[in-house]
């Protein structure tokens, strides 16, 4: 399950964008996948279902931000930087 941004869509998108263009400066490979901003709530949840309710969920991204890289094949994640 995941959620998906609503609010900060052109913001990220932007961001998204200048971290493509520094890493192809750099000679990095870029994702080609069209960028898709969400948090992963739970992964492998077989038979897990959404709450009930129409309410939204309000999340605020308060400090440290952590900058991760999801590991192949589900096997978590390694932190590679800390914004404080």
């Amino acid at each position: 399950a995941a959620l998906e941004a609503r609010g900060a869509r052109d913001a990220l998108a932007d961001l998204h964008a200048r971290l493509g263009e520094r890493l192809a400066t750099l000679g990095l490979p870029v994702e080609q996948r069209p960028y898709r901003p969400h948090v992963t709530l739970a992964r492998k949840a077989l038979g897990a279902g959404p709450p009930t309710g129409e309410e939204g969920v309000t999340w605020r991204c308060g400090a440290p931000v952590l900058l991760v890289q999801s590991l192949p094949g589900g096997g978590g994640y390694l932190p590679l930087a800390c914004l404080a």
